[in-house]
C-alpha cells in the first residue's frame, strides 16, 4: 500500500466514524438550498412589459394575432392609433409599439408559399429598454406564426385562387 493511499484510507475511516461531520456534510449544503429558495422563490411574478398595438390592416388573421397577443402574461397591450403608440414610446410610458401595416395578411400568406416578399411588422422601442425589444420580438414572432399558418393552410377560397392565379402568372 502506498503511503498516498493509506492516508487517504486514514482520513475517510476517521471521517466516516465522526457522525456530526457527516450529518453537516449532508444537511448544511440541503439548508443553504431551501433558504436560498425561500428568498428568490417563484411566488413574485414578473410584471408584464406595457407595449402598444396598431393593427393597420384589421383582417381574421391580424384579429387571431391580436387576440393570443392580448391573452399573452407577460404582455400588458394597449391597442391604439399608430400615431398615439409612437408618441407614448416616445414619452417612456410604453416600452415598445407593435404596427401591423395595412395588407399584411394577405401579403405574409403569399410569402408563405414564396409568391411575394416577406412583410414586415414595424417595431418601435425605447432604446433605454434593449432587453424589451429582443422579448417582444421573440412574442411577437411566436403570435404571428401560428394564426399566419393556419391562414395559409386552410385559407379561404379566395386567397388560395389568388396564390394559383400567381402561380400560373
Amino acid at each position: 500500500m502506498s503511503a498516498f493511499t493509506a492516508l487517504v484510507r486514514k482520513d475517510l475511516l476517521q471521517f466516516l466514524s465522526n457522525r456530526r461531520a457527516m450529518v453537516m456534510t449532508i444537511l448544511a449544503p440541503v439548508l443553504i438550498a431551501a433558504f436560498f429558495g425561500s428568498l428568490f422563490g417563484s411566488q413574485v411574478k414578473a410584471s408584464r412589459v406595457p407595449v402598444a398595438l396598431s393593427d393597420l390592416d384589421d383582417s381574421e388573421t391580424t384579429r387571431r394575432i391580436r387576440a393570443q397577443m392580448l391573452a399573452d402574461d407577460a404582455l400588458d397591450l394597449r391597442l391604439m392609433p399608430e400615431a398615439a403608440a409612437r408618441a407614448e414610446v416616445q414619452a417612456g410610458r410604453l416600452r415598445a409599439a407593435i404596427v401591423i401595416p395595412a395588407g399584411f395578411s394577405e401579403a405574409a400568406t403569399r410569402a408563405v408559399f414564396g409568391g411575394g416578399a416577406k412583410p414586415e411588422l414595424v417595431i418601435t422601442h425605447d432604446p433605454s429598454q434593449g432587453s424589451v425589444l429582443a422579448l417582444v420580438r421573440g412574442l411577437v414572432a411566436q403570435h404571428v406564426t401560428q394564426p399566419l399558418l393556419q391562414a395559409a393552410m386552410g385559407g379561404s377560397p379566395a386567397t388560395l385562387q389568388r396564390m394559383r392565379d400567381d402561380i400560373d402568372a
